[in-house]
């Protein structure tokens, strides 16, 4: 989301305010999904990205030391 940028944000508004949700429930739950995205965006962008630690995504893995 940090990569995004203000062009993007503007398409991905002039998306979200098309979803008409008075067509169904499908569309409701469209636009509320594209806003809560929206807010998310608009929140980071401009931030320098974040990365998780490399550690979290081995734990738990077993490396065999000797060959049998």
């Amino acid at each position: 989301m940090n990569r995004a940028d203000p062009d993007l944000i503007k398409f991905m508004e002039f998306m979200v305010n098309r979803c008409d949700p008075a067509k169904g429930e499908t569309d409701a739950t469209a636009k509320k999904l594209g806003q809560e995205l929206l807010d998310n965006c608009r929140g980071v962008v401009g931030q320098p990205p974040l990365y998780k630690d490399g550690e979290l995504f081995f734990r738990g893995m077993h490396h065999i030391s000797e060959v049998y």
